[in-house]
């Protein structure tokens, strides 16, 4: 790993790093001067992270006026543009959100490691050509993942990446009757996104596969020559949605013929969102977290 990153960086991973990022987001907001956050990584949880931030210093101001910014926001990337597996339109969104947001984009840009004295942190940075640091008063790590440690322990088979590998039906490869799903698995040589939509899919499928199986061992109990057919997963790409603060979004679907951005995508995500949810009592939650709320903001506006 980096060195000093798992000592002086906040990780965005768990619901726990959630919870240790919003302590030191209150230490931040009442320091008296601006802060400074380094977010190191460029995907989608390093975009989304940065411009929610931004957001955040915006609408947190207890010794600034409205129209400052608390935090002064850099995102590092190695690669050379920042969300490598977004569609173009919200790629561009992005951009021009990270933009007007103020956040400082430093893409070909390598951490080399994390340290900390006198009070504050620096982030080291290299280039093709020189090297720098970055002081900061917070760094946000996004970069990489890895499972947990109940797989990690498992004798499940894994591969080189230590993701379990699963076959055409989400069942783990070596077992009758145990089944996996998620980003923390390997359904085929090609890689899946890491993301809800393929799990969500995926869920339907292994639910009803390990049906099935329960299904065909107890006709097998019983001499029952009946047998109840598996289904195959097969992805279907249904689009991306992207936060890009608490009242921006942007959102593509149907192969590109349904690109959105701002209020309305932020909206139409929550929407998305809502309607997803497991109970009824859930989809209320969201809507009222976002979905009316945003429509009551926008009819004050007004």
């Amino acid at each position: 790993g980096t060195p000093g990153a798992d000592e002086h960086t906040v990780s965005f991973g768990s619901i726990e790093d959630c919870y240790a990022l919003r302590k030191q987001l209150t230490l931040l907001d009442e320091a008296p001067t601006d802060s400074r956050v380094v977010v190191c990584g460029g995907g989608y949880t390093s975009v989304e992270l940065a411009l929610n931030l931004a957001s955040r210093s915006k609408t947190t101001q207890p010794n600034k006026s409205s129209s400052s910014s608390r935090y002064s926001i850099t995102l590092c990337h190695r690669g050379s543009t920042i969300l490598p597996n977004a569609s173009d339109f919200n790629r561009k969104s992005a951009l021009k959100r990270l933009t007007e947001a103020g956040v400082t984009v430093m893409t070909d840009t390598s951490v080399t490691s994390v340290t900390a004295g006198d009070g504050q942190k620096a982030v080291h940075i290299s280039d093709a050509s020189s090297s720098a640091s970055l002081p900061a008063d917070l760094v946000v790590w996004t970069l990489g993942t890895q499972p947990s440690p109940g797989i990690l322990n498992s004798i499940l088979p894994r591969d080189l990446k230590n993701r379990i590998v699963t076959g055409p039906y989400c069942r783990v490869a070596d077992t009758t009757n145990v089944f996996g799903i998620g980003d923390t698995c390997r359904a085929s040589q090609t890689p899946l996104p890491a993301n809800a939509q393929v799990a969500m899919q995926q869920a339907s499928v292994a639910a009803w596969n390990l049906h099935a199986t329960l299904q065909n061992q107890s006709s097998k109990d019983i001499n029952d020559q009946t047998q109840v057919e598996l289904l195959p997963f097969k992805y279907t790409d249904l689009g991306e949605m992207m936060t890009l603060g608490s009242e921006d979004a942007t959102m593509t679907s149907l192969g590109g013929l349904v690109q959105l951005n701002g209020g309305v995508a932020s909206l139409a995500r929550r929407l998305v969102y809502a309607i997803r949810q497991p109970t009824n009592s859930q989809r209320a939650l969201a809507l009222l977290d976002g979905g009316v709320g945003k429509l009551l903001a926008a009819k004050q506006k007004k």
